[in-house]
């Protein structure tokens, strides 16, 4: 008998493109609110159609959400070193493999304004993120709200 596993591979979404540009536009705000979001399971919960993970062999991969990103992004977790500047990038999709450890990430950089990706993460082994993930994940509600639900509430509330 064989077994194969290939891990999650999201679904073709046709709002895809324009939810990254709706969440790079506004990283800025979401980081400065990051408290706010995360402690909202209305918020935290926002699942983004960019944002996932994957891996073969463990259950718990899958579409990210808002609140695990920015809770990533708060323990670096989810930040690489930019790979052509000294600023890093926050990372949007990660795969790997927990056996081998060999993995991959994409994501953005603010300085550069750009999408950046690369092979082998600083955080090795694998496990730290695949753990950090399964673990948000057995806490998580679903949710209703959208990313742009999210961003009139706090541009209705940012204080001037």
């Amino acid at each position: 008998m064989t077994i194969h596993s290939y891990g999650f591979a999201p679904k073709p979404s046709p709002d895809l493109d324009e939810a990254y540009h709706l969440f790079i536009k506004n990283l800025p705000l979401l980081l400065c609110n990051s408290q706010l979001v995360q402690s909202e399971s209305e918020w935290n919960s926002i699942e983004l159609p960019f944002a996932w993970c994957s891996w073969p062999y463990v259950s718990g991969d899958g579409p990210l959400t808002l609140g695990t990103l920015l809770a990533g992004y708060q323990n670096g977790l989810l930040k690489e070193p930019c790979p052509t500047c000294p600023d890093h990038c926050f990372v949007t999709v990660f795969s790997g493999s927990p056996l081998s450890g060999s993995n991959s990430w994409s994501g953005y950089c603010l300085t550069c304004d750009e999408a950046k990706r690369a092979r082998n993460s600083i955080h090795k082994p694998f496990l730290k993120r695949l753990t950090f993930v399964s673990d948000l994940r057995k806490s998580m509600k679903q949710t209703t709200n959208s990313l742009n639900d999210l961003l009139v509430f706090l541009s209705a509330n940012k204080e001037t």
